[in-house]
């Protein structure tokens, strides 16, 4: 199986995950979406399958590419992502057009410059044939918090509103809501995939 820092070929060609370039963490492990974003993939593959009842999410069997292949992070680079211009250089969306051909059910972009460069393709008419386009925020925790509801309409409680002291309650009650939140952006997901 081909993984690099940016690239992750899947034992199956269903899906697609697109993210907008590797940083530090992926560097270091050597393959894409590493770390806390990386453990929320991994969450979201889990309430993935279980809202779909199907075992067709894992790391193993689906495919994750990044909008930019280049290590981008502060102390490297001094920036964490690449520019629109670059994402839009012909080279690059020619390089990402090549590891989206082998979806055959649908693409999943996280966040802007995903975006960004997959609907270029898209206008392009150079993503597969009868392949859904979805779109759901960055993994990492920042856009996760952004979430207040969960999928059934609920507030979700910040553990500083919870009333919990003991450090392990609240690690508890934290990662509870992350859950909450990830069965959101799972939801969205499905809702897209069915509308579209």
């Amino acid at each position: 199986m081909e993984t690099t820092p940016y690239y992750a070929r899947g034992k199956e060609n269903k899906y697609v995950c697109v993210f907008s370039c590797p940083g530090r963490y992926e560097e270091m492990a050597g393959y894409p979406v590493a770390k806390t974003t990386g453990k929320n993939l991994e969450r979201l593959f889990c309430a993935l399958n279980a809202q779909l009842q199907t075992e067709d999410f894992s790391r193993e069997k689906v495919t994750i590419t990044n909008s930019w292949t280049r290590v981008e992070y502060k102390e490297k680079t001094g920036r964490s992502e690449a520019d629109s211009r670059e994402i839009l250089e012909q080279t690059n969306l020619d390089r990402l057009c090549q590891d989206l051909k082998i979806a055959e059910k649908a693409i999943f972009c996280f966040g802007d410059k995903a975006k960004l460069a997959v609907d270029a393709l898209k206008e392009e008419n150079r993503l597969p044939q009868n392949v859904k386009v979805v779109y759901a925020r960055h993994m990492g925790m920042r856009g996760i918090n952004s979430i207040k509801y969960d999928r059934f309409g609920k507030e979700i409680v910040p553990s500083l509103k919870s009333g919990l002291t003991d450090q392990n309650e609240i690690k508890k009650w934290q990662n509870k809501n992350t859950n909450k939140r990830i069965e959101v952006i799972a939801a969205e997901l499905i809702k897209q995939l069915e509308e579209s």
